[in-house]
């Protein structure tokens, strides 16, 4: 199975590219997270990291209202009719940035009327520049994607996250690494990283007419994606807001030291994100049974690296955590086997969402996150007060299988009501 595994890598030269991309930003986020925790102090990283959640926070939006549509729907179209379509989501693009720069300027005007408000005010300008430069560095490296120059993307990626790595080590050796420098750093190097998307300015066509009707079918795509986006980072966050109402800080910092660790999959999960949306979409030209084929593949081959990913860093736990944060983590270190259980059904529910998506029934995945939200938010408290740390994982594991049994459920009566209507 592992020679498989290898040969099927080996055939696919996009696969390989998005993998080494993906292993890039992972592996340069982890030395980010570790190199600022080190050198900024604990307090200003907390500062940093709550910063970086309103990047996180909107990057998550332009995920599903430019990016999904975009890897899922270009398939469909060829010529000057693809670059209509890339223009349009360029177009789309544009538009959330004066989205953000209207917000700029209303946080400026209100920065002094509320106390809050004013303690944060210094961060909003270098926030919101950092955000505007990472999205529009990150929608070229997706779209080196659709258009098979993974090279160039990783390119990109290679400026934006080393160059950053760089600048931060610069600052502190000139006794200048401060919050507003890091992020004013990043939007430096991301916007550097632009320039190879100079090379792709034929296969955008920005004015056309057609703009009415591809804005149109992105809204139809991505409604409810981006309904789902909004209910997913509920899902996905509340268990640590009340794990830090009810056990405190040091719990939640425990449990995200482990989670950072086992982060490691994320590799293997975003570098898939880059290209099976896509894929799944031309499976669908050789029918239903053309993309269930293409499907049971990825849940067997992506199961099996996401497996082996797993069970390595579970048996190496302890040693990992005492390396990287030092031997007060060791104790949280049990942990890491549940992560490992909530990683592998995070890994099995993005298959069936790349099917979902193909098939235009994302309305299932936007269903499925409204349950899942309303069983966060009903049980965190009781699971958080009964298990402690381990009741974040165990809420988070309930909250998946919620997800993949919705979705699953739901992408097998598609499958078993478009077979009877063939016969």
């Amino acid at each position: 199975m592992i020679l498989y595994v290898k040969n099927q890598i080996l055939k696919n030269p996009k696969m390989n590219w998005a993998i080494a991309d993906q292993a890039l930003v992972s592996g340069a986020n982890f030395l980010t997270g570790i190199i600022l925790a080190r050198l900024l102090g604990l307090e200003s990283y907390g500062v940093f990291t709550l910063a970086w959640l309103v990047v996180l926070f909107f990057n998550s939006l332009q995920l599903a209202t430019i990016v999904q549509p975009m890897m899922s729907l270009s398939p469909k179209y060829e010529g000057e009719k693809l670059k209509e379509f890339y223009g349009s989501m360029l177009y789309i693009q544009l538009l959330w940035i004066i989205i953000y720069l209207l917000v700029i300027c209303i946080g400026i005007v209100f920065q002094n009327k509320f106390e809050y408000a004013a303690r944060i005010s210094e961060y909003i300008i270098p926030v919101f520049s950092v955000l505007i430069a990472f999205q529009i560095q990150d929608f070229f490296r997706r779209l080196f994607f659709t258009l098979s120059k993974p090279g160039k993307a990783f390119l990109s990626d290679s400026i934006s996250y080393l160059g950053r790595i760089l600048l931060f080590i610069l600052l502190y050796h000139l006794d200048n690494l401060t919050i507003t420098n890091v992020l004013y750093a990043i939007t430096f190097v991301s916007l550097v990283a632009i320039v190879p998307a100079l090379s792709i300015k034929t296969s955008i066509k920005m004015f056309h007419s057609h703009h009415p009707l591809n804005i149109k079918e992105n809204f139809d795509f991505s409604k409810w994606l981006l309904g789902s986006a909004l209910l997913q980072w509920t899902t996905g966050n509340y268990f640590f807001v009340m794990a830090g109402m009810l056990l405190g800080p040091l719990a939640v910092g425990a449990v995200k030291a482990c989670q950072n660790i086992i982060g490691i999959t994320h590799i293997l999960f975003q570098a898939m994100e880059n290209f099976v949306p896509s894929q799944a979409t031309k499976a669908l030209r050789d029918g239903i049974g053309g993309l269930k084929k293409y499907l049971l593949k990825l849940v067997c081959l992506g199961g099996l690296g996401t497996g082996l990913i797993i069970m390595t860093v579970v048996v190496f736990s302890e040693a990992l955590i005492t390396l990287v944060y030092g031997e007060e983590y060791t104790q949280y270190s049990y942990l890491m086997s549940w992560f490992g259980i909530l990683y592998f059904l995070s890994y099995l529910s993005l298959p069936i969402r790349a099917g979902l998506r193909s098939i235009e029934r994302n309305s299932v995945i936007f269903y499925g996150y409204i349950i899942s939200t309303a069983f966060s938010l009903l049980s965190a408290k009781p699971i958080v007060s009964s298990y402690g740390e381990l009741g974040v994982i165990l809420g988070s594991i309930l909250s998946q299988l919620i997800i993949l049994s919705v979705l699953g459920a739901c992408f097998l009566l598609y499958i078993v009501n478009f077979n009877r209507a063939k016969r």
